[in-house]
């Protein structure tokens, strides 16, 4: 899967190659195929093996080939296995962040994009923002990761979509008060923009502003 030359794998095939065969780490040609960005590989063994077992198969660590596409910023590859029918809603990793978090985290945009529109596609606006403001094993959102770390294009990106601004984490930490506790000024204007943008009303904005971790510190305290 690392050339991703078809006439290779086809080759292979004919000497006596098994398009099932898993690794030691339990992993499928998809799974490399996956990892390695080699899309035409992927849409040739796609077409070959278009089961829904095969294409759900999980390595050693839980991990199937959207979630590895995914975690890389593949996302070509992204896009075909979720069209093929990948289940994007119920993969996760050891830290329990699923494919939304993990594109959010990373920094892939048009990856987010893929995932946020295939949500959407397949349960509508409702769904869309479940899969945004899913917890990981901290209860903490794609947006607080994003806003964490400081990545404009997603944080704009997830608010637009619907992200909540007022779940906290374990720390009591809104996606707002990380902004500000890393000094992501960038981030910090998309922000207020939103939140001026979304509400009209004064004490709702106040509300969110004021909003206050075990401390008793804002984010503007930070």
């Amino acid at each position: 899967a690392k050339t991703d030359s078809i006439e290779i794998l086809e080759k292979l095939i004919q000497a006596g190659g098994d398009i099932n065969d898993v690794d030691n780490e339990n992993e499928t040609i998809l799974h490399k195929a996956a990892t390695h960005n080699k899309e035409n590989i992927l849409a040739y063994v796609l077409i070959k093996q278009n089961n829904k077992e095969f294409i759900q198969k999980k390595n050693l660590s839980g991990i199937t080939a959207v979630f590895l596409a995914v975690t890389f910023g593949h996302a070509a590859c992204v896009k075909r296995l979720l069209e093929a029918g990948a289940d994007m809603f119920n993969n996760r990793d050891k830290r329990e962040r699923g494919p939304i978090h993990l594109a959010s985290m990373r920094n892939h945009i048009q990856t987010l994009e893929i995932l946020l529109d295939h949500a959407r596609e397949n349960g509508g606006v409702e769904k869309e923002k479940l899969a945004i403001n899913e917890i990981d094993r901290y209860s903490r959102t794609a947006l607080h990761a994003a806003a964490e770390l400081g990545h404009v294009d997603i944080v704009s990106e997830l608010l637009k979509r619907g992200a909540s601004l007022i779940i906290k984490d374990d720390d009591e930490y809104t996606p707002l008060m990380l902004c500000c506790k890393k000094n992501h000024l960038a981030v910090l204007k998309i922000f207020i923009d939103n939140i001026n943008t979304s509400y009209q009303a004064s004490r709702e904005k106040l509300n969110i502003l004021e909003e206050r971790d075990d401390e008793s510190n804002t984010g503007y305290m930070k």
